[in-house]
């Protein structure tokens, strides 16, 4: 809802779509409900991001973001 069911890199509108978070969910737990660290993705786009899946993150990768 908060982005038009719309996949915020591709603008594909509705089908599968996934919320990601910016920060990561178990790195930041402070943000895990702030829809500010989230967008839109469909699932395509979602599988090329970088926390996609990926166990292996530091908090370090997302300091100077």
């Amino acid at each position: 809802e908060r982005d038009l069911y719309t996949c915020q890199d591709c603008g594909q509108i509705g089908g599968y779509l996934h919320g990601e978070h910016i920060k990561a969910f178990s790195l930041f737990p402070e943000l895990r409900f702030d829809l500010n660290n989230a967008k839109t993705l469909c699932i395509e786009c979602h599988k090329k991001t970088y926390s996609y899946m990926n166990s292996h993150m530091k908090r370090e990768d997302f300091i100077n973001d």
